[in-house]
C-alpha cells in the first residue's frame, strides 16, 4: 500500500477508536464524579491498548509506530492529545453555548476528531504541519471568542447594576466644558463643567455646569407647562417656546432662594430624538447658546464610551 494512504487509514482508525472512546471517557467522568476514579484509569489502559493496536496495524504510517518500542509511546500521546483536545472541545461547547453537545451521534462523531488531530501531529510533515496550524488557529480563535463573551456577560451585568438602559446612554460635547464625573454618559446624567482657561471662578455654585439627562417620552404642550425641575433648583411657571420644530426653551426663576447666592434664574432645552427626549439644563449663569449645544450634540454613546464608564464605576471585568 502506498505510504499516503497508509496514514490516511491510520488517521481514519484513530478517529474510529476514538469515536469509541469518547462515550467511554464521558462514563469515566461521570463514574468520577460519584467515587469511582478507577474506571477511568480502566478507560486510559483500553484506550492506550487499542491505539497499540492501531499503530501496530498501520506501523509504516508513523516514525513512532515503525518501532515497537516507541509505539506505546506514541499511543500514550495520541489519547493524552485527544483526551485533552476533547476536554477543550466541551469546554468551548458549553462557554460558545454550541449545539455540538445535544446529539449523542455528533459528539461521538466529532469525540474522535481530536484523536485524529493528535495522530496527524505525530505522523508526516504534510499532515503535522497543516493540522497544528489549524488547531493554533482554532484554540486562538476559540480563547478569544469566549473571553469576548465573558466580557460581554460582564458589562451586561454592570449595565444591571447601572440600572439604565442602553438606549438612554447618551454622551454630547460643548466646547469649553468635559465630565465633571468619571462617568462620559448619562447614567442617568452627565454633568459637564467649564474648563476654559482664564475664565474667572463662578460668582455662585453651579454657574459653570449643565446637566444633560435621556428619557422615554413626548414633548406635548404640558410638558412645555409643567415644573422646571433641575439639579440647581425648581421653578414653578417656567416660560417655554419652541425655537424649532422638535426643540423647545424652558426658562424660570428658581422658588426657593438657594444660601450659596443669586442670580436664580433656570434655563432649559428640550431636544426630541424619535421616542426619546435630551433635556439639558443649567442656571443662567451658563450663556444659552452653551445649554443649546448640550443638548443638539447629544448622541448616542459608543460601545467602546460605554465600556470605558463601565470600567470606571465598577472596575474592568476580572477584578
Amino acid at each position: 500500500m502506498v505510504r499516503w494512504k497508509l496514514v490516511l487509514v491510520q488517521l481514519a482508525g484513530v478517529w474510529a477508536f476514538g469515536s469509541v472512546l469518547t462515550g467511554m471517557l464521558v462514563m469515566a467522568f461521570v463514574m468520577a464524579l460519584f467515587g469511582a476514579p478507577l474506571v477511568g484509569l480502566a478507560v486510559a489502559v483500553l484506550g492506550v491498548a487499542g491505539l497499540v493496536f492501531a499503530g501496530t496495524v498501520t506501523a509504516d504510517a508513523s516514525p513512532l509506530t515503525r518501532a515497537r518500542g516507541t509505539r506505546v509511546l506514541w499511543a500514550v500521546l495520541v489519547f493524552a492529545g485527544g483526551a485533552a483536545g476533547l476536554g477543550s472541545g466541551a469546554y468551548a461547547n458549553s462557554a460558545l453555548k454550541l449545539p455540538f453537545g445535544e446529539n449523542e451521534l455528533v459528539v461521538a462523531v466529532l469525540g474522535g476528531l481530536p484523536f485524529a488531530l493528535a495522530a496527524a501531529l505525530l505522523a508526516v510533515w504534510w499532515t503535522a504541519v497543516p493540522t497544528l496550524l489549524a488547531v493554533v488557529a482554532v484554540v486562538g480563535g476559540a480563547v478569544t471568542v469566549i473571553d469576548d463573551r465573558k466580557d460581554t456577560t460582564a458589562y451586561a451585568g454592570h449595565l444591571e447594576r447601572l440600572g439604565v438602559p442602553r438606549e438612554l446612554l447618551f454622551t454630547t460635547r460643548v466646547t469649553g466644558y468635559r465630565p465633571e464625573s468619571v462617568s462620559v454618559i448619562t447614567a442617568p446624567r452627565l454633568t459637564l463643567r467649564s474648563v476654559t482657561a482664564g475664565a474667572p471662578a463662578p460668582a455662585y455654585y453651579g454657574a459653570d455646569h449643565i446637566t444633560v439627562r435621556v428619557e422615554r417620552g413626548t414633548f406635548p404642550a404640558a410638558g412645555c407647562r409643567a415644573r422646571l425641575v433641575t439639579d440647581r433648583g425648581e421653578a414653578e411657571r417656567p416660560s417655554c417656546a419652541e425655537e424649532r420644530p422638535g426643540l423647545w426653551r424652558r426658562t424660570g426663576t428658581m422658588v426657593e432662594k438657594p444660601e450659596w447666592g443669586c442670580p436664580c434664574g433656570l434655563r432649559e432645552y428640550v431636544l426630541r430624538r424619535g421616542p426619546l427626549l435630551v433635556r439639558a439644563s443649567a442656571t443662567d449663569g451658563v450663556a444659552a447658546a452653551l445649554v443649546r449645544d448640550a443638548a443638539l450634540n447629544a448622541r448616542p454613546a459608543t460601545e467602546t464610551e460605554v465600556r470605558a464608564a463601565l470600567d470606571a464605576m465598577y472596575g474592568p471585568p476580572g477584578r
